[in-house]
């Protein structure tokens, strides 16, 4: 027979397993986890997209002055702006990649994000490139013949750029539904 002190250990026992189960981070834990991170992922794009209304009308005003050293400098200057962007957006895939998420559903949602944000990254630092590239050229037929070549290549990437973001609005939208439920 079992004595009272045994059950009682027992009990205890068995009472500290299941608190310690119900210990781990819940659903919306979690999704608040996420969610914190994301925002400054969304932070480094608003920037980005400031910057590219911001470098559409200076690029504007330097073509209708023709003024080709106004035109380089915005490029350098956003150049600058996207490599710091795209290193924003690193540490957002990164921070995302280290959390511990015991929901299943969700963590498959991360990975989906984070590699979203990756490839968001890979194409901003190529933008940046391209417009790198735009700040050097010079003004002649070589120069002409180059700004061409940079132009479309940076329509190339805003299209890869537009299927990121689509991407990104799936998986958010996703994100969003499943931690509503």
């Amino acid at each position: 027979m079992l004595s009272s002190a045994l059950i009682r250990k027992l009990s205890l026992s068995g009472l500290l397993v299941i608190t310690l189960t119900a210990c781990g981070p819940t659903k919306v834990q979690q999704c608040n986890k996420i969610a914190e991170i994301t925002k400054k992922g969304e932070q480094a794009v608003k920037t980005f997209e400031q910057d590219a209304r911001n470098l559409g009308a200076s690029f504007e005003a330097a073509g209708k002055k023709q003024d080709f050293k106004a035109f380089r400098e915005t490029a350098t200057k956003s150049s600058k702006t996207i490599n710091s962007v795209a290193t924003d957006l690193d540490k957002v895939a990164q921070d995302l990649g280290g959390l511990d998420l015991k929901d299943e559903t969700l963590s498959q949602l991360r990975s989906r994000y984070a590699n979203n944000v990756k490839n968001g990254t890979g194409l901003f630092r190529q933008m940046a490139g391209a417009l790198d590239k735009l700040s050097r050229i010079e003004i002649n037929p070589q120069g002409l013949q180059g700004l061409q070549q940079v132009a479309q290549e940076i329509d190339g990437l805003s299209g890869k750029l537009n299927t990121v973001v689509t991407e990104g609005n799936k998986v958010t939208n996703e994100l969003n539904t499943y931690c509503r439920q």
